[in-house]
This record gives structure tokens, sequence and C-alpha cells, in this order.
């Protein structure tokens, strides 16, 4: 079925989708402030299995030893930000064995759909409405919004190949 002209939809495994309480969340950031803001939300709303890093080189070993199916995960970080561990995530975005969320305060269209293609599934603006927060974690898990379709809304300056460095005009 076709969302939009080259955009189509495509049906999920039985099972995909259910969001549960018990689902484990990865929540990334570099501010603890944040990452125990997030915790909290999602505390209150009823998920149990919750882990933080601040630490973003310590992400690919907690993501080993933790499994989470969810990963909050800023974009803007010292040393090592969200595309760039996107990148090394890869293997496991792919196979939809985890689901990302970006959380940012970056309005910057290219960085948005650099993430998108890397396999981000949907974005969170800071500072994060709880409410706002658990909607689009359970869209994500449902399968929705679709990444494809989000990447067909992005405005037409934002349509450059992921390699462009050139600065948006």
């Amino acid at each position: 079925m076709d969302l939009l002209p080259g955009i189509s939809w495509k049906p999920q495994p039985p099972g995909f989708g259910k969001m549960s309480k018990e689902n484990r969340i990865l929540v990334v950031d570099d501010e603890p402030v944040i990452t125990s803001t997030l915790s909290n939300y999602l505390s209150r709303a009823g998920y149990q299995n919750v882990r933080v890093v601040n630490d973003p080189m310590a992400v690919k070993a907690e993501i080993d030893t933790f499994n989470p199916q969810i990963l909050l995960l800023d974009i803007s970080m010292p040393q090592l930000d969200g595309l760039k561990i996107l990148e090394r995530l890869s293997d496991q975005i792919v196979n939809d064995s985890l689901m990302v969320i970006m959380v940012t305060s970056s309005e910057e269209d290219h960085v948005k759909r650099q993430a998108l293609v890397l396999g981000a599934r949907d974005f969170i603006a800071k500072p994060v409405d709880p409410v706002q927060l658990i909607h689009r974690l359970e869209n994500a898990v449902a399968g929705k919004p679709n990444r494809e379709f989000i990447l067909h809304c992005l405005p037409p300056k934002a349509n450059r190949s992921t390699n462009d460095t050139t600065p948006p005009q």
C-alpha cells in the first residue's frame, strides 16, 4: 500500500509494535539532569526497565549488556555525538532489534534527515514534554511514524546526500 508516491507501508511481523511496560529502554544524554528527567517521566508512566547513560563512549557497552529494545538518544554530545552512535549501531537498527528516538534541541533539517537515514524512528524536541514522550515512544513501537514518510515530509533543502557537509543556507 502506497502512503505517498514511492513510499509504501510494510506489514510488520506478528507481535511487532506491542508496547509493554517491561520493554527495556536506554536513555542517553551527556546531561544528567536530562537523563534523570526522562527516566522519571518513564517511571511515572509505568515503565520499569529504564537505564541511563551520561557518557556517550559507554553506550555500546551498555547496549551489549542491557539489550534495550528502545534507545532515547541525544544528538549533541561531546566526544561522540548521537549520529556517530547511530552509525555504530547500524546492525541492531537494521535488524529492528533496536528502535531509536532522537532527543534533540536541534532544528536543523539536514541533521534530522541524517538521523533518519541512519535508522532513527522519530524525534522528541527538548525541553521534553512528558505526554509527547510517551505518545512518541508508543507510536515508534507500533511502527508509526514511518521513517520513509518523515523523510519525504522534510523541506526540500533537507533533501541532500548525508555525505554533503555543506552547511544549510
